[in-house]
């Protein structure tokens, strides 16, 4: 989590900073806007891949949260089964197997709470993700913004262009 924080403080930092001032104090504009371009292009292009593993990440954990949502239900109606299956012996077997499927339902019924436990286990992870992802998206449309801004503002300044 560390180098998500890192690369969003960062995007966060570059899309809220002051070029503007900066290309003002410049000895040479032409020279600090083309720099500028460039090392702009160059952190869209690191947080691109910042957020495209990020977002890799949540959908492999909510593919985990499926998995173990969907694995819950199977135990369930697993459960569910072998207590209907024990309810439909005949008398006689009833109680020679009774006792084996009431085993059966108990595991599954331990089973399908172990999986409804993994799979609320992962529903913070997947909000918190959820939330660094977005807040990346929108730092880095901020950060396109800007680059656009300094690229006009780069291509006025060029000698020639009126």
């Amino acid at each position: 989590m560390t180098g998500r924080q890192t690369i969003l403080g960062r995007t966060l930092r570059l899309a809220r900073a002051d070029v503007d001032a900066l290309v003002d104090r410049a000895e040479d504009p032409q020279q600090t806007l083309d720099r500028l371009v460039r090392d702009y292009s160059d952190h869209i292009r690191e947080a691109e891949r910042a957020a495209a593993t990020a977002l890799g990440n949540l959908r492999l954990r909510e593919a985990d949260h499926r998995r173990a949502a969907g694995a819950a239900d199977e135990w369930g109606a697993k459960a569910r089964a072998a207590g209907r299956r024990a309810d439909e012996l005949p008398a006689g077997v009833a109680a020679a197997l009774a006792g084996t499927f009431d085993d059966l339902a108990r595991t599954a019924l331990e089973r399908q709470t172990t999986a409804e436990s993994a799979a609320t286990a992962a529903e913070p992870l997947i909000a918190a993700q959820t939330e660094v992802v977005e807040r990346l998206k929108q730092n880095l449309d901020a950060m396109r913004e800007k680059l656009a801004a300094l690229d006009s503002r780069r291509d006025a300044a060029r000698p020639g262009v009126a």
